[in-house]
């Protein structure tokens, strides 16, 4: 990958994502949902431009992708009421969420197979 040379956000600070929001996939994985949200962090090197090339460099991790809906926050806030919300919300993208199965699940912690180069 090209290490964001091309990314529209120079500046990005964080990745923040939500996990086991679509029925059919939670379906799938038969993981156990909560009250909360599943939240999760990937981390900047994961992050590749639109036609950049993702390299599977090691076969026995795993793969498996999602197509994501990804939000970009433009204007950052605390404490913001569900009516303010769309005035931090710079646009909206798709995503390929690229994950490592067997590195993802073998901790508590998701970040080890969601921000793989």
């Amino acid at each position: 990958m090209n290490k964001n040379k091309h990314s529209l956000i120079p500046n990005l600070k964080s990745i923040i994502c939500i996990g086991l929001n679509y029925a059919d996939h939670i379906a799938e994985t038969s993981l156990a949902t909560h009250d909360f949200p599943e939240i999760f962090m990937k981390t900047s090197n994961a992050l590749a431009s639109n036609h950049d090339t993702i390299t599977i460099d090691d076969e026995s991790l795993h793969y498996d992708y999602e197509g994501e809906l990804v939000i970009i926050i433009g204007k950052s806030g605390k404490h913001i009421t569900r009516e303010h919300a769309k005035e931090h919300i710079l646009g909206y993208t798709i995503g390929n969420d690229v994950s490592a199965r067997n590195l993802q699940f073998r901790g508590s912690q998701w970040i080890l197979g969601k921000s793989l180069d």
